[in-house]
């Protein structure tokens, strides 16, 4: 019986283990966005939404993010995540993100820091709609993460959206002015990832971290009107 009860309390220990350090979150909207075509891989075009990932936290054990919103940008675009649905994450290091065992995993600290200088220069951008700012900063990411041609418009690449759709090639061209400007940026501090085996891995401002809800930019551009 003394056998019995312990491999039960094992069991138990393992489980709470293995929901150490997650959140619950939903997924809301994805906005600012737009909707774009995107080859990876050599594939053919595949639409999807590109921009702000909007969430509420549901509970959880770990302190970031503070909740009770968030928002975020995706950055493993082999999965997926569906508006209205709910989903357990671990967090981690931005530069631990992806998990491993997925194909471009992990990032390492150089594509972490490239990520972050991305996000200021989205920030501060006040330039063209909110939605293509949002979309562009999006396409960007996975560029870095998925590509080394820094060229959202280069059909040589392994990651690179369709030119010939009007929506795709506005956002490659401003994506790709991001990812020349974030060359000379100061990287964005307070990030990290919150990553899941099954799910899209998101990177997440920790609290005051405004610049990742484009607060940089409404700054600048009230000064501007001042």
């Amino acid at each position: 019986m003394q056998t019995v009860r312990i491999a039960v309390l094992s069991v138990i220990a393992a489980a709470a283990t293995a929901n150490a350090g997650m959140i619950n979150a939903t997924l809301n909207s994805i906005s600012p966005s737009t909707n774009i075509r995107y080859s990876l891989s050599g594939s053919d075009y595949t639409g999807t939404t590109a921009g702000v990932f909007n969430w509420t936290r549901n509970s959880g054990d770990i302190p970031n993010p503070a909740g009770p919103t968030f928002s975020a940008f995706c950055i493993e675009l082999t999965q997926n995540v569906s508006v209205n649905s709910s989903y357990n994450y671990n967090d981690t290091p931005l530069a631990g993100a992806p998990l491993p065992g997925g194909p471009y995993s992990p990032m390492g600290a150089a594509l972490a820091a490239q990520i972050a200088r991305i996000l200021t220069v989205w920030a501060n951008d006040v330039t063209g709609s909110a939605n293509l700012r949002a979309a562009a900063a999006q396409a960007a990411i996975w560029e870095t993460i998925f590509d080394t041609d820094n060229s959202l418009t280069d059909d040589a690449g392994n990651f690179f959206l369709d030119t010939n759709h009007t929506a795709s090639n506005n956002v490659a061209i401003k994506a790709n002015a991001y990812l020349v400007a974030q060359a000379s940026a100061a990287p964005r501090t307070g990030l990290f990832a919150l990553t899941s085996l099954t799910q899209q891995d998101m990177v997440v401002p920790a609290p005051g971290a405004l610049a990742l809800l484009g607060m940089g930019g409404l700054v600048a551009a009230r000064r501007r009107r001042a």
